[in-house]
């Protein structure tokens, strides 16, 4: 990402979305795992904090689908 040229606005705002895709999805992973108590029980406040964090995230997920939708549609001749 260091050498990204920011000339192609439609470029640039879909290799973002593609950027935030991946971290998003792998904390979601993560997460459900720890709320499927697959490591150990989990207490209300924890099952209450991941499963907070899992909207977030799937929140980010939604917001980079849309944002490279968007993308796409207008690179369309």
């Amino acid at each position: 990402m260091a050498n990204l040229k920011t000339d192609d606005p439609l470029r640039f705002a879909s290799l973002i979305a593609h950027q935030m895709k991946a971290p998003a999805g792998a904390a979601m992973t993560l997460l459900q795992t720890l709320l499927g108590e697959f490591i150990g029980p989990l207490n209300s406040k924890q099952r209450e904090m991941i499963e907070k964090a899992l909207t977030r995230c799937s929140q980010s997920l939604e917001t980079a689908q849309r944002l490279m939708t968007i993308t796409q549609a207008l690179d369309k001749p």
